[in-house]
């Protein structure tokens, strides 16, 4: 070969390995793990107890965190300006101008986040918009899309898969060899008034491969060229081509052991796939509920099973509603102690009795001042939860809580208006002008109708009693059901009563009417016409007493309760089948006993088979062919590689470590399995304690309504006020406490069915259970 086609040949060995070696764009190798990683991930997401809808690790376009920057060379943000001072200047020397190249943000958070949030008002300039009606669907919705640590644990899934594609990778043929990747040098040497050379190399390519009996093949070729353009002007090549094939027959020859680390990040990706899917349930239950999430398993090389401390203490969509609800109770008491200081005023009571309900009405009013507070700091820390920043504003959607409307809205509306014509009327001054009198009789003809209007939405609730009563009387014992149909009895009979009392007051309103349009009332009739109009006043006041009472009792009996038919031996068989955590813990015991095998193999000596070898050309100064291998120049070897195992004490102990943490590991399993079962048992337990608990809370309810109405007419004038303060403060709590059983109830039933592993989750992140999916409906819809 002439020494252009040698140049020529060099040159492009000097490209190629220039191009190899200054690597793919960023992009590339960005897009080139993402096709593994995926691929990978869609592989083992087969299994339908552990099937994740998304894979994807882009963060959502609607997210606070999207990033709409270029991924591989995204703009700077923004930054601390003491901290910048030194991407300018540094030591004394001038920093980089290439930082300026890659310019610059103003913000940190997606500035489009906003503008896709659903039932919002429009923002003004400056300011974030207000979310109104925030459904529980719409709560776990906006999770999904803004939580930061969900996006962590579906990436640390990604980050499981990514470990694995290198150790397949390390079973593929690498362009690895001897001298590691393939690479180059381009030199120019010169001594003044001597000699002068341009030389290549060494430049080689090799490629290696690791197979599964542990035999490890090493290939590469290498070259050096110098041209010297002094004395004669030569060229001299010099190549050598090896080659190395290495067999281990004792340590580190056995198949467990070489794909051990392969082995371990295949089963990594599965333990990571049970998890996130066991986030997802943890996820949606503490979106609902609130509580604090178990810590989860964390990946690590080598694979260890951690549990983190968990996250902080979280709010929830029902603990929030319940605390609204209270709110709202405890509003409901305010009113209905300024309608009854009202009614005793009207009445004989005594000054005693008028103050201790103001005495009553003075802490009441505190109290909701004191419970508004903590109530919006949980508002904001529910925010906070969803991935919202804490000052925006969000407005609740009450809908679940129409079953603990005890009293229907529109009753405390009436009993206002009823409070108001009741003040008016003691304000008035006779004689009077016959237009105002002609006005107080439209107004009470108007509070008659709305009164009457409470009867249609009693008997509306008792139909809807009547629907239920047959299951509800089912599930009591002889006693209890005595006692609910005596209770129902008692008030269809009252309801009867109050209807049939109702009809007799409209007709002598209507009497009233009737008189008093044929003619003007004279001023001597207005004493009388006055009193009618107080004395009908009074009972419908005494109507619509009876009626919220009835209300509360026949409501307090349709708060639903999702029933769970299981008992412990059934719900422990499903958790012990069905829990992906136990699963993971399981195949943990035998992760621990492979670890074993790893340790002993280190025990052995190192006995290898070497086949290997070097095809060279001649001399760099005698050769001018880069092709021209010699067999006088080349050597060829066969032999074996001992090592004496004298010196394993650092093994030994590994060993020993080794057989200690495997018996540890299957210790630690049957806690978990107990432990389960324990939670499992106990869940069970408690709801059929919080079942019958709902029951007497019922009752309670209802008998707490009735003692309120028998303290409203009491005939012991002296003993009334402390008897209405004290029967309201009970109806109160006892309202209180059945919301709080039920939120108990309802979330020791989603706990139950996430510990079970029965949980299914869809790709809306809800529950496919028929309560939660009717949600879903109803919000679609």
């Amino acid at each position: 070969m002439n020494s252009n086609n040698l140049l020529k040949c060099s040159s492009l060995v000097l490209v190629v390995s220039v191009v190899l070696v200054s690597g793919c764009s960023r992009a590339h190798h960005r897009e080139s793990a993402d096709a593994e990683v995926y691929n990978i991930l869609t592989e083992k997401n087969q299994n339908p107890q552990w099937t994740v809808p998304r894979l994807d690790i882009t963060p959502d376009p609607r997210s606070r965190f999207f990033d709409s920057t270029d991924p591989d060379y995204p703009p700077l943000p923004p930054d601390d300006p003491a901290a910048n001072r030194y991407m300018k200047a540094v030591y004394g020397m001038r920093g980089s101008k290439r930082w300026e190249s890659f310019g610059q943000v103003e913000y940190l958070e997606n500035p489009d986040w906003q503008r896709y949030l659903k039932g919002t008002e429009e923002a003004t300039e400056g300011s974030l918009p207000v979310i109104n009606n925030l459904t529980l669907t719409g709560a776990v919705e906006l999770s999904l899309i803004h939580s930061r640590d969900y996006q962590t644990q579906l990436e640390n899934l990604y980050l499981a898969a990514l470990e694995l594609t290198f150790e397949r990778y390390r079973f593929d043929v690498r362009p690895l060899g001897f001298l590691g990747e393939p690479g180059t040098s381009l030199f120019y040497q010169n001594q003044p008034d001597d000699q002068s050379n341009l030389g290549i190399g060494p430049t080689n390519i090799g490629v290696s491969r690791l197979f599964g009996s542990g035999a490890q093949f090493v290939a590469e070729i290498a070259n050096s060229t110098l041209w010297m353009f002094s004395g004669s002007n030569s060229t001299g090549t010099n190549t050598t081509l090896s080659y190395s094939l290495t067999q281990p027959l004792l340590a580190g020859a056995h198949r467990e052991i070489v794909l051990e680390d392969l082995t371990q990040a295949e089963r990594n990706v599965v333990y990571a796939l049970r998890d996130f899917t066991r986030f997802r349930k943890q996820f949606f239950v503490k979106t609902i509920t609130g509580g604090q999430v178990a810590g989860l398993q964390r990946f690590f090389r080598g694979y260890e099973f951690l549990a983190d401390a968990g996250d902080s203490p979280s709010v929830g969509f029902f603990p929030l509603l319940s605390r609204l609800q209270q709110l709202r109770n405890l509003e409901t008491k305010v009113r209905t102690l300024e309608f009854l200081i009202d009614e005793l005023r009207d009445s004989e009571a005594s000054p005693l009795d008028i103050a201790q309900l103001e005495s009553s009405l003075a802490d009441s009013r505190g109290d909701l001042i004191r419970d508004i507070r903590p109530f919006q700091d949980r508002v904001d820390q529910y925010k906070v939860q969803l991935g919202l920043p804490p000052d925006i504003e969000v407005n609740l959607d009450d809908s679940l809580l129409k079953p603990f409307e005890f009293t229907d809205p529109s009753l405390i509306d009436v009993g206002d208006r009823i409070q108001v014509f009741g003040r008016e009327l003691r304000r008035i001054e006779l004689p009077a002008e016959p237009e105002r009198l002609q006005k107080y009789l439209m107004d009470l003809y108007e509070l008659s109708r709305q009164v009457a209007g409470i009867v249609s939405l009693v008997e509306s609730d008792f139909r809807r009693l009547d629907g239920i009563l047959p299951v509800r009387l089912s599930q009591l014992d002889d006693y209890g059901r005595r006692q609910l149909e005596d209770l129902i009895g008692q008030e269809r009979t009252r309801f009867a009563e109050v209807s049939r009392k109702l009809e007799a007051t409209a007709e002598r309103l209507q009497s009233l009417l009737s008189r008093s349009k044929d003619r003007p009332l004279p001023p001597a009739r207005q004493k009388e016409f006055v009193k009618s109009i107080a004395e009908i006043r009074t009972e419908l006041s005494l109507a619509f007493r009876s009626l919220s009472g009835t209300q509360v009792i026949v409501r307090a009996e349709l708060i639903p309760l999702q029933p769970v038919r299981l008992d412990a031996t059934e719900a422990v068989a499903q958790a012990k089948e069905n829990r992906l955590d136990l699963m993971n813990r399981r195949a943990s015991v035998m992760d621990a006993r492979r670890k074993l095998e790893i340790a002993a193999d280190a025990l052995e000596s190192n006995l290898d088979v070497v086949v290997e070898g070097d095809l060279r050309t001649s001399e760099l100064a005698d050769n001018s062919n880069p092709m021209d291998f010699r067999a006088r120049e080349s050597e060829y070897r066969v032999g074996l590689g001992f090592t004496t195992p004298l010196d394993r004490r650092a093994e030994r102990n590994n060993y020993r470590a080794a057989q200690i943490a495997y018996q540890q590991t299957r210790r630690t399993y049957m806690s978990v399995e107990d432990q389960i079962k324990l939670e499992v048992r106990q869940a069970v337990r408690t709801l059929e304690e919080l079942s019958q608990s709902i029951v007497q809370r019922r009752r309670r309810v209802q008998f707490s309504t009735r003692e309120l109405g028998l303290a409203q007419t009491q005939e012991d004038l002296e003993q009334r006020g402390l008897s209405l303060t004290n029967a309201l403060w009970d109806l109160l709590r006892s309202q209180d406490e059945l919301i709080e059983i039920w939120l108990d109830y309802e979330t020791t039933r989603l706990n139950l069915y996430r510990d079970m592993g029965t949980m299914q989750i869809n790709k809306d992140g809800f529950w496919l259970d028929p309560f939660y999916q009717k949600m879903l409906e109803k919000n679609d819809g």
